[in-house]
């Protein structure tokens, strides 16, 4: 079941049939510049054994993010070290439009279990003003 946040943003339940488009969003030099956890590019069957992974864990949420009908990024939540990390990618040509904000503000309003924890990246200034507004606190306890 797709979700309109806020026409023309939607948010729909990611299915295998998104492997490509995932696999080039989370291959591409700016999300690999950016991660907090992946270093290097993945290789496709490791990024389909996750996906799949990742489609069969009921208590994982990922979504592709839409944008006017056009696939504009990812969001996904997932529970990890006991708390539910938070995972976002907008592709470059959709940003700086508030797309990440109500992408996250959505997922956000569907979780009961808090704390909600985002990793960010060490100089990624824009994903942690994201966060800083969303009312996310920097806690260095979490990281890592």
């Amino acid at each position: 079941m797709s979700v309109v946040v806020n026409d023309p943003l939607t948010l729909s339940p990611a299915t295998f049939d998104d492997a490509k488009l995932l696999f080039d969003w989370v291959n591409s030099a700016d999300s690999l510049s950016q991660k907090a956890e992946t270093r290097g590019s993945i290789p496709w069957d490791d990024h389909c054994s996750w996906l799949e992974s990742r489609l069969n864990d009921r208590a994982c949420r990922l979504f592709i993010i839409e944008y006017r009908g056009e696939p504009a990024g990812q969001v996904r939540l997932q529970p990890k070290s006991g708390n539910p990390h938070i995972d976002i990618y907008i592709a470059p040509s959709f940003r700086k439009r508030g797309i990440a904000r109500r992408a996250l503000s959505e997922l956000l309003s569907r979780v009961e279990e808090r704390p909600v924890v985002a990793l960010v990246k060490h100089g990624n200034s824009a994903s942690a003003a994201l966060f800083r507004q969303l009312g996310f606190r920097e806690d260095e306890t979490l990281s890592g």
